[in-house]
């Protein structure tokens, strides 16, 4: 990983290592009792941040990319999981501040992670780019459908209308489903391209200009 990005790594690491250590406080300390299953995830919030601090100091040279991810998931399912009990309800931990905070440092750490990856070879791009496009329609209409009920295919119709959405919606369906597959193969392959030569799943060396033509 390139030092400006385990840089990048080190500081959100550092932050949350430091937040983990308020969190365990916090949580020994609630009232009217300890919330000791928000300690438990604070202590795996606390080890994952060692090793993305390790991660930023330059320690782990193989896999990199793959730590950073990691290390990122634990803090989002971590504190998304500790918060609970401090809140009424599951939509009050979007809106926490720890939850928040932490959620960008997990996003900075896996973001620095990914690019790691794709920086190893430029052909990575193009199918990133690709692979983007092609999930970008998908990932509007699950905003659309789950954020303002899908509007006229969402609701209920009647009687031949009702025989008309239903057929466009299997369609929509349909047509995002393929989008989402492709996607997501695109993705994967550009990631693919960040696998070292002579590993399992590198790819293959790009073709020099000019190879394979016979000279007259």
């Amino acid at each position: 990983m390139p030092r400006a990005l385990r840089g990048v790594v080190l500081v959100g690491s550092v932050g949350v290592l430091l937040s983990a250590v308020a969190g365990l406080y916090l949580s020994l300390g609630a009232d009217p009792s300890p919330q000791w299953g928000a300690f438990g995830y604070e202590v795996v919030i606390a080890a994952s941040a060692i090793f993305g601090v390790l991660l930023g100091l330059g320690r782990f040279r193989a896999g990199s990319g793959l730590c950073a991810g990691l290390v990122a998931l634990a803090w989002f399912v971590g504190t998304g999981m500790g918060r609970l009990p401090f809140h009424s309800s599951p939509r009050g931990v979007v809106t926490d501040p720890w939850f928040v905070g932490r959620v960008v440092a997990a996003g900075l750490v896996a973001g620095s992670g990914a690019l790691g990856v794709l920086v190893r070879d430029a052909r990575a791009w193009r199918h990133l780019i690709v692979g983007g496009m092609l999930l970008a329609p998908v990932g509007v209409f699950v905003v659309y459908w789950f954020g303002m009920g899908g509007g006229w295919l969402g609701s209920a119709q009647t009687g031949a209308a009702e025989v008309i959405k239903n057929c466009v919606l299997f369609v929509v369906v349909l047509v995002l489903g393929g989008m989402f597959c492709f996607g997501a193969d695109a993705v994967i392959r550009a990631f693919g391209y960040g696998v070292p030569a002579g590993q399992p799943g590198a790819a293959a060396p790009p073709t020099p200009k000019g190879a394979g033509r016979v000279s007259e």
